[in-house]
């Protein structure tokens, strides 16, 4: 099992050198706008839906993230900017504050800790794989050289392509 965290940035804004002399609300607050990053086939934490919404569990988590800052900076509105964002480019967009917050699915690593900031775990997971019965797969060995769906970029796709070298 690993958490999955919402990603948030301690650099949020415009210009990353801005951002980092202001700070995060700051640029919020001057700016009275939160970009929000959501990855399209992320299902069911993040996704578009058929109207080309953002939409699922961390998107809705970022909503009411964004309406908490809101009201901390006692605004009436803020206005909210959805940027879709490719799974393997997401922690560049926050780190060169392209978004403010990405709300997607994330596992942390040393590695990331890094580049941005994680909120407390949103939800506990592990990476299993699921097979019609009598496909013969019964371990993971047996999908090499079979089709496998994963999402691009995730620590599942890379674990697995590991796995199977």
């Amino acid at each position: 099992m690993r958490p999955i965290f919402l990603v948030a940035a301690v650099i949020l804004a415009a210009s990353p050198a801005y951002a980092q002399h202001v700070g995060t609300l700051q640029v919020i607050e001057s700016t009275k706008t939160i970009r929000l990053g959501y990855l399209e086939t992320a299902l069911p934490f993040s996704f578009a839906d058929r109207n080309d919404n953002p939409q699922g569990y961390s998107v809705e988590l970022c909503r009411r993230v964004a309406d908490g800052i809101r009201q901390q900076l006692r605004f009436q509105e803020i206005n909210v900017v959805w940027v879709r964002v490719p799974s393997g480019d997401r922690f560049e967009m926050v780190t060169s504050a392209k978004i403010d917050l990405e709300c997607g699915t994330s596992g942390i690593s040393l590695s990331r800790q890094k580049a941005v900031d994680f909120s407390l775990p949103i939800w506990i997971d592990g990476t299993g794989f699921v097979t019609k019965a009598g496909s013969g797969i019964r371990r993971l060995s047996d999908l090499a050289g079979r089709r496998v769906a994963v999402i691009d970029g995730s620590s599942a796709e890379t674990a697995l392509s590991e796995s199977l070298q």
